[in-house]
This record gives C-alpha cells, sequence and structure tokens, in this order.
C-alpha cells in the first residue's frame, strides 16, 4: 500500500500541470500512511506577513505547483518535485508563538531530519535519490540565507551536497509559493533567484545555471 501510494503521488508530481489538484483530493489518504506529517501540516499555520497564502498545507501545494512549471530544467526531476513536496514538513516541529509572532526556526534542519526518517521507510527507493531529496529539503532555506547575508548558512557545504540548478528550482517554487502566479511575480522571483546566483558566482562557477536562468525568464514571461 505505502509503495503504491508513493508511486501514484510520484506520477502526479511527474505528469500533472498542477500536482496539487490531485494531492490536495488523497489527503485523508496520505493521514493514514508514512506521508501522514504532510496531512499535519494543514494545522500549522504560518506568519501572515510572510506567508498571506496561509498554513503550511497551502504552502506546500502552491510549491509543488511552482516545481512542476520549472521541472523540465532540472537535472533531477523526482528529486526537485520530492524536494517540494517536503521542503517544509520541518515546521511541524520548529513552528511556534514567540512574542506574538508564528516563528519556525531551523524548520529546515528539523526537515532534513524528518525526510531521512521517512524516506528509510521506503527501501525500494534508490540511496542516491534519497540522499537528493533530503539535501535539497535540508538547504532550501540558504536562498533566504544567502540574500540576506546571513549567519545560518554554509555555502560551501551546499555547494558540496547539491545539484545547483536543481537547487535553484527549488529556491523558485518556494518563494513563488505565496499564491501569486502572474508572469509580474514570475519575474520578480526570477529575479531573486539570478540575484541569489550572482551571489554564489563571486565563489563557485555557476555561471551556467544563470543562463538557465535567463533561458527561464524568456520562456515565462
Amino acid at each position: 500500500m505505502e509503495e503504491k501510494l508513493f508511486e501514484e503521488i510520484e506520477k502526479h508530481l511527474l505528469e500533472d500541470k498542477k500536482p496539487s489538484e490531485y494531492i490536495r483530493k488523497i489527503i485523508p489518504k496520505i493521514k493514514s500512511s508514512n506521508l501522514k506529517i504532510i496531512g499535519a501540516l494543514e494545522k500549522v499555520e504560518q506568519s501572515p506577513t510572510h506567508h498571506p497564502e496561509g498554513n503550511v498545507l497551502i504552502h506546500t501545494l502552491l510549491v509543488v505547483d511552482g516545481a512542476a512549471l520549472v521541472r523540465k530544467y532540472a537535472n533531477d526531476k523526482r528529486a526537485v518535485m520530492w524536494g517540494s513536496f517536503f521542503h517544509d514538513i520541518g515546521k511541524k516541529r520548529a513552528t511556534r508563538l514567540k512574542k506574538g509572532r508564528i516563528v519556525a526556526y531551523n524548520h529546515d534542519m528539523y526537515g532534513r531530519e524528518e525526510v531521512e526518517n521517512i524516506l528509510s521507510k521506503y527501501t525500494f527507493l534508490e540511496e542516491d535519490f534519497k540522499e537528493k531529496v533530503i539535501n535539497l529539503v535540508g538547504y532550501h532555506m540558504h536562498s533566504l540565507y544567502i540574500s540576506k547575508k546571513l549567519p545560518f548558512g554554509n555555502l560551501d557545504n551546499m555547494m558540496r551536497s547539491v545539484d545547483i540548478r536543481d537547487m535553484s528550482l527549488l529556491f523558485f517554487a518556494d518563494r513563488l509559493g505565496r499564491g501569486d502566479f502572474s508572469k509580474e511575480a514570475i519575474e520578480s522571483v526570477i529575479d531573486e533567484i539570478t540575484n541569489i546566483l550572482n551571489i554564489i558566482n563571486e565563489k563557485y562557477d555557476v555561471k551556467d545555471t544563470i543562463d538557465l536562468w535567463d533561458k527561464i525568464r524568456k520562456e515565462l514571461i
């Protein structure tokens, strides 16, 4: 049952224009599976300032659709799409109220642990694939850490651990997950991703990925 559900979800992640439509329909089934943490995200609220779209499940479904928008550019579509599906599961453990604000500090690190635990139950999956998804989830907040020059990230470790093309696609999907899929919003997010890549390019050669985003801009805008 678990393997079949995983494969069904994967089929929609890889083929649907909006995988969220299928995922939303099967939330009851997800809640009684190894993936039950996804269903639980419905009760995890977010800061309305940073996430006007609503709870973490709503955000996750929007991010999955954002990833589907650019999955054809991925070096590993499966990893990117599952990374988008799992990217914020750490918020279930991390989210709390602090001085009247909803915060989710360290949810990327908690998410890494949660994904590793979940994927370990799927013995039919390749270890290389599991590692890719775990790292995409673990480093997805580096878009913020890099762009804001925050001390929480580790660029060197990220570059050793991920495919930067695929990582940038998840950065894009996550930023798009506020619900606005207009051309103006897409262009604004592409500007953000390009800025992040330009910062990375000061230390690592990621010119090919910068060029990819120029191509994506022309095709989506």
